[in-house]
């Protein structure tokens, strides 16, 4: 059984293909904040967090969001695929996967599409959101894993 973990993993676009494609997979972890803005900084953020195990961490940071608003893509996302809440995370840059290290068989960041998509500003790495993917590329290291980007028309 292939064991998957994604960022920016929206309502499951990848989940989906592999259902499709009959390949029989379970889900480590998922991790998208539904476009919802911390208002607090990362570093502090990062210094609060210091020591804490990643399910104190993501409980933490999941209080952050909730006082953002609601995560639909994350209700989308459980309602479609069963995963834990201890395994679905809101932050790709606050994302810890050294407990995930070994166990993962792929590894997909769908980046934020509004830098690269038609109906977006096309701005490509140039665009500021795109900037979770150098902290995402932390995770890859832990992981030591694949990673792949979609493709998307028009870049």
């Amino acid at each position: 059984m292939l064991k998957l973990g994604t960022v920016f993993s929206g309502i499951g676009a990848v989940e989906h293909a592999l259902e499709r494609l009959n390949i029989p997979y379970e889900i480590q972890f998922a991790c998208d904040n539904g476009e919802r803005k911390l208002k607090a900084k990362y570093e502090e953020i990062e210094e609060i967090t210091k020591g804490m195990n990643n399910s104190e961490r993501n409980a933490y940071i999941t209080q952050l969001y909730n006082q953002t608003g609601v995560n639909y893509v994350e209700q989308t996302y459980k309602a479609n695929f069963q995963i834990p809440d201890e395994r679905f995370f809101q932050d790709a840059k606050l994302l810890d996967g050294t407990e995930f290290c070994g166990n993962v068989d792929l590894f997909v960041g769908g980046s934020p599409c509004q830098s690269f998509s038609v109906m977006g500003k096309r701005k490509g790495l140039e665009e500021a959101s795109i900037a979770n993917i150098k902290k995402e590329s932390i995770v890859v290291k832990v992981l030591k894993q694949r990673f792949g980007i979609s493709g998307l028309n028009g870049y």
